[in-house]
């Protein structure tokens, strides 16, 4: 009885999907529209009150009425998902404090360490905990109280109850009462405008909040709704042009991936407040974006566009498409994985066929972004010290902190290199397949086979997926291109393709092995004239041969040739200095990505396939 039962169940559930054009139940009830329902009726109650958004505090209260036994943590996060790199949030955190509820009574509570504090029980109906957050940075990690508004990125806010953080949240908004300001978010809202569901603290958190006085754009995408939500002291003259764009780039992700895994997408604008940084950050039914300094420029347009197509992408690279770190995130805690270049550097390199399918830019622009990120990583020194394999890994040693580091000659981004790795990968599967397949198809079975079916893939799933689209191993690509520092298969990949992708210089020129800014070297390359006569970064160059220097160097090294002996008079901690600088060569890095001309049938279907992921 039971196995018919069991048989009847799936028989209706394969009815829905179908009738419902979805492929898993999680298409029928994406994170974002989900009811809470738990087995478990209890459910945490936080409240977001910003009484006095000039001081820049947000008042946090969370209280849950489960029994506290003798202790209880409860902790900040160290880190925010999407942004890989120990934050430490609790730094901003103030005044925290518990009270037994029914009493009132305040409870003891200590701090373990850096994020966590530990409140001293038994509380037999709960307990509620509160505290303040000192929010004034716009970006797409930490969030910021103001006079016209607030945004709201959960991990830099919400504290969790360590025991507890998975149960479902109840969250409250109180808004200043003179203010007549709305709120967008993707939390599921209830019949209350002010209350909102999360399903657990991590769906919380995965939900941005934007509060003021907001402009709202809507479109229909593959039949889902996508807004744009602008927020900004300013009106832009491009918003609709802006999201008209947004809705040409969400048709070409929905055509790649044959529809979207979400209900409701919001991208969610933040601009012209300061202090802040021009930032995005992508979210499973949201992304934001933030810049400081907005213009009404052609270039800001399209680089907001462009950060558009890099944030949707995400929904499916990393959202839903998860390496098995990310597949339940610890957020005390650094999480290693070898898989930041697909997150990151893939995504990166979509954004630009995002733009491009989407016709928001021709085939040869295309070619001249990718030849961009190329040059880019081509003139890092740090390409032959550090493989993307490892770059992913140690994304945790980097700081925004005051002191100097020796980084850009020992890295390698893996949003720079993965980009360009993405590329040859694209075009070395399209080469073996004759058209056929390419990094597209890689990333549809990862998504039919690996999320729809509630998987997490490890890098290793990730290399096999990828051979088995190509029908032949790439081992020997991902040993140079991934977990090695060799040269990368520039040629071989882009040949059979009827593409050409090479240093455009022929030509030694003179070498002096520096990076300047303005007069003062701020990077010395490894092995370089400069560094073997004795520069020093930071040195200030003040002559050249007794000549006053103009700050351009490829103006002074004109007439020079290598193995000239050069006079440098630098300011180094208030003195000067004499050195000689022996001129060395070296070719510059300008790479092409051109089409070949007079191509044969089946390369010029290989091409176009390459270019347009459809078949003729």
């Amino acid at each position: 009885m039971k196995k018919r039962y069991r048989v009847f169940t799936a028989m209706v559930c394969t009815v829905l999907l179908h009738v419902a054009g979805c492929r898993s139940i999680e298409d029928l009830f994406p994170p974002d529209a989900k009811a809470i329902a738990p087995r478990d009726s209890r459910v945490l109650h936080y409240t977001v009150d910003m009484k006095a958004p000039h001081t820049h505090y947000i008042s946090i209260s969370i209280l849950t009425d489960t029994a506290i036994p003798s202790f209880f943590d409860i902790a900040m996060p160290a880190w925010s998902p999407g942004k890989y790199r120990i934050m430490d949030f609790a730094r901003h955190v103030r005044d925290v404090r518990a009270y037994r509820n029914g009493s009132g009574e305040e409870l003891a509570l200590r701090r373990r360490d850096k994020q966590t504090w530990r409140i001293s029980g038994p509380a037999p109906e709960g307990i509620t905990v509160t505290y303040r957050v000192y929010a004034n940075y716009m970006s797409g990690t930490f969030s910021q109280l103001h006079s016209n508004g607030a945004l709201i990125n959960g991990a830099s806010v919400f504290m969790y109850p360590v025991a507890l953080r998975r149960l479902p949240i109840l969250l409250s908004v109180k808004l200043p009462e003179e203010k007549d300001w709305e709120i967008a978010t993707a939390l599921p809202a209830t019949k209350d405008p002010f209350v909102f569901h999360a399903r657990n603290y991590l769906h919380l958190v995965d939900c941005p909040i934007s509060i003021g006085h907001i402009r709202t754009y809507a479109f229909q995408s593959h039949g889902k709704r996508i807004s744009i939500v602008y927020q900004s002291p300013f009106t832009f003259d491009f918003e609709e042009k802006l999201s008209d764009n947004c809705r040409r780039v969400c048709d070409a992700a929905g055509d790649l991936f044959g529809g979207f895994p979400f209900f409701h997408y919001r991208f969610i604008f933040h601009f012209n407040v300061r202090p802040g940084e021009w930032d995005a950050m992508e979210h499973r039914s949201s992304a934001v974006i933030t810049d400081p300094e907005m213009k009404n420029t052609g270039r800001h347009l399209m680089e907001k566009t462009t950060l558009t197509a890099h944030e949707l992408f995400h929904v499916w690279n990393v959202k839903c498409i998860r390496p098995c770190c990310f597949a339940h995130y610890d957020l005390s805690k650094e999480t290693y994985t070898e898989s930041l270049w697909v997150v990151e550097g893939l995504t990166k390199y979509y954004q630009y066929v995002l733009l491009l399918r989407a016709g928001l830019i021709s085939r040869k622009e295309f070619r001249e972004k990718l030849e961009a990120v190329i040059s880019g990583y081509e003139s890092n020194p740090g390409r032959t010290q550090t493989s993307l394999n490892d770059s992913s890994l140690l994304t945790w040693l980097d700081r925004s902190g005051p002191e100097d580091s020796d980084r850009n000659n020992t890295r390698v981004s893996y949003y720079n290199k993965g980009a360009v790795v993405g590329l040859l990968l694209d075009l070395r599967i399209r080469g073996l397949t004759g058209g056929e397949k390419g990094l597209d198809d890689v990333f549809r079975y990862l998504y039919r086979n690996y999320y729809l079916k509630n998987k997490c893939y490890m890098i290793d799933d990730f290399y096999t997926v990828c051979s088995r689209i190509a029908g032949l191993s790439l081992d020997d690509f991902f040993s140079t291109a991934v977990r090695g520092v060799g040269e990368l298969p520039y040629a071989q990949c882009a040949a059979p393709c009827g593409f050409v992708i090479e240093n455009a210089n022929k030509t030694p020129r003179p070498y002096f092995g520096v990076l300047l800014d303005e007069s003062v070297i701020i990077n010395i390359f490894p092995g370089s004239p400069a560094e073997k006569a004795g520069c020093q970064k930071y040195d200030r160059i003040d002559r050249l041969n007794g000549e006053p220097f103009s700050g351009d160097l490829t103006e002074a090294l004109n007439g020079l040739a290598p193995g000239d002996r050069v006079g440098v008079t630098v300011s180094r901690n208030g003195l000067e200095r004499d050195i000689l600088v022996d001129i060395g060569s070296s070719l510059p890095v300008d790479f092409i990505f051109s089409e070949k001309s007079a191509l044969d049938t089946e390369t010029k279907y290989i091409r176009n396939a390459f270019y347009t992921g459809k078949k003729p």
